[in-house]
């Protein structure tokens, strides 16, 4: 009795209009798009389009599709998938993509310091993503925290904005691009970025939210000459894996354990004491390794 599955409350006779109005979630200060949110068949789904000065700007329409090819296909779960290109009447050349409901990684962290276990959680997904479109030639070259979704729902990570992002395939909208701050020193001198770009906009990220605690792999990953960085994200997401590692606490480990053997082989009257120190340093190394 009462083990069947069914809605708590009857179904409405009546389906809501599948369609509704575009609504504006967003519009980019410095940048040239907007982005607008629809309910359609059921779903929610997300329109990027260009900001109204820019529609119809023959550069700023091919940067829109570029920008759709580029991510058309991609199929990642830590990548916002996009959908389709539409026309839209009311709002002109459009990206169709998924509806992520979540916070930016800058607004999570605005709200406190994030617990170190969150941060490689976090971060590492970062790293599958940045990996699975470096594989594909792809460098996004804006990776920033406002560049990055946290879903409400598990708490997992959607990477988005490839408005800027690049690859060989593509003759236009080569110059230099991304956002300041992010952006690594060959980037900002003009030269081409390439995926250790992207491991030095990484970098920035991590010591802006993980802060001290991941301070050694942030200082390698911004390091100024490519070269002396880390030359792959997988190498990025292997360093962030490994706990920290805690020189006094191996040392003061080890000194515990060798007393106990001491003791175990010098008295055998005491070898319930050396079990007691065995037992102690063994807990102790237990902890240092965790």
């Amino acid at each position: 009795m009462g083990t069947e599955s069914t809605f708590f409350e009857p179904l409405s006779a009546e389906l809501p209009a599948q369609d509704t109005r575009p609504e504006c979630l967003y519009v980019s200060e410095e940048g040239f798009s907007e982005i607008w949110r629809v309910r359609r068949e059921g779903r929610f789904r997300v329109y990027k389009v260009l900001k109204p000065a820019f529609r119809g700007s023959p550069a700023h329409e091919s940067l829109l599709r570029k920008e759709f090819e580029l991510c058309y296909g991609l199929e990642h779960p830590h990548i916002c998938r996009v959908l389709d290109w539409k026309v839209l009447p009311e709002l002109g050349s459009a990206i169709e993509m998924e509806w992520v409901d979540g916070c930016t990684l800058a607004e999570l962290a605005a709200k406190g310091p994030l617990p170190p276990d969150e941060v490689r959680a976090l971060f590492g997904e970062i790293c599958k993503a940045l990996a699975y479109i470096h594989r594909r030639q792809l460098v996004h070259r804006d990776l920033k925290p406002e560049n990055v979704m946290v879903t409400h729902d598990g708490g997992h990570v959607k990477l988005l904005d490839f408005g800027l992002a690049d690859t060989d395939g593509w003759y236009l909208h080569k110059q230099a691009a991304g956002t300041p701050r992010y952006a690594a020193p060959e980037v900002l001198a003009g030269r081409a970025a390439d995926a250790r770009s992207d491991i030095y906009s990484l970098g920035v990220m991590l010591a802006d939210v993980g802060g001290k605690p991941f301070s050694r792999i942030s200082a390698r990953c911004t390091r100024t000459l490519p070269s002396q960085r880390y030359q792959q994200v997988g190498d990025v997401q292997c360093a962030l894996s490994r706990k920290p590692f805690r020189l006094a606490g191996w040392a003061v480990a080890g000194l515990l354990l060798g007393a106990a053997l001491w003791w175990m082989l010098a008295s055998g009257s005491a070898a319930r004491r050396a079990d007691r120190i065995f037992r102690e340093a063994t807990e102790m190394l237990e902890q240092v390794l965790e």
